[in-house]
């Protein structure tokens, strides 16, 4: 009799963490609801910050892919956003560039919620090819990060030729 009274102890604790878990998920109906993991009107914007004179329009997107996988709590009332990416970047010149980029994840209202600095760079970008960027990306934002959502990622990228030689 002891062990059952434990054991609905638990199932009640249980339910009311996931009742918190939906009603955090639902939002309040101001304006946004838990936007994070829906795909919905999701952006891509590529920035060009520096490229040699000329140039500044020999990179472009072919595709881009990201998505949020995961949130987890973070000290100071913060949350860690996790996610994966794939940009596959296309350099339409005659040149080989190395190119630098930051992804600068923004809200529903563009607010910039955080950026994140992909490993393995400078990319090496060959003449009239497409090369892909791969990775996780780990983002701090605050409480509402998760309310309002990531709609818009821009890539902002500085572009440095580099010779063909070059390894």
């Amino acid at each position: 009799m002891m062990m059952l009274k434990k054991v609905e102890r638990c199932r009640i604790s249980v339910g009311a963490l996931l009742m918190s878990v939906l009603l955090w998920n639902c939002g309040d109906g101001d304006k946004g609801t838990n936007s994070l993991f829906e795909e919905g009107d999701r952006r891509s914007v590529l920035l060009v910050v520096d490229a040699p004179e000329g140039h500044e329009s020999a990179v472009t997107i072919d595709s881009v892919q990201w998505l949020p996988t995961a949130v987890f709590p973070a000290p100071g009332q913060m949350l860690e956003i996790v996610g994966d990416y794939v940009i596959a970047f296309r350099n339409d010149s005659e040149s080989v560039f190395e190119l630098r980029d930051d992804l600068r994840f923004f809200d529903n209202d563009d607010f910039l919620v955080d950026n994140f600095i992909p490993f393995d760079l400078p990319l090496r970008l060959p003449a009239k090819s497409t090369t892909w960027q791969r990775g996780e990306f780990v983002l701090r934002g605050g409480p509402d990060a998760a309310r309002f959502g990531l709609r818009t990622l821009r890539i902002a990228v500085t572009l440095v030729e580099a010779s063909a030689s070059d390894g």
